[in-house]
């Protein structure tokens, strides 16, 4: 079996669902330089609001897709553990770079 090819397209996903992330993000230069660059870019949002993003944001190399967020909270009943730590890396993320002042402080109430 061969690998990918080098002309394999290059993807992002990008979870918009709320407000912070299309006021910072997607009205920043990032998501037309990616474009511009080659890179397909996913825009994942809440299902209420795809029709809308996909008219304001949509268009060559941008997609917009719905989170399913009702199937991923019917889904959470299942295990609820591996869910909270999923939601708790959504809201904080996963960067360095990240301000986790709040994340520090909730951490410290458990203690």
């Amino acid at each position: 079996m061969r690998g990918p090819s080098l002309t394999t397209p290059k993807r992002v996903y990008i979870s918009a669902d709320h407000g912070l992330a299309v006021i910072y993000f997607l009205q920043s230069d990032v998501v037309p330089t990616l474009v511009r660059n080659g890179v397909e870019v996913v825009v994942l949002t809440d299902d209420g609001l795809r029709d809308q993003m996909l008219e304001r944001f949509g268009g060559p190399g941008i997609s917009v897709e719905g989170l399913r967020l009702d199937a991923a909270r019917e889904y959470s009943l299942h295990r609820r553990d591996t869910q909270w730590w999923l939601a708790f890396l959504r809201r904080v993320g996963g960067s360095r770079r990240i301000n986790t002042a709040a994340t520090r402080s909730l951490r410290a109430g458990w203690r």
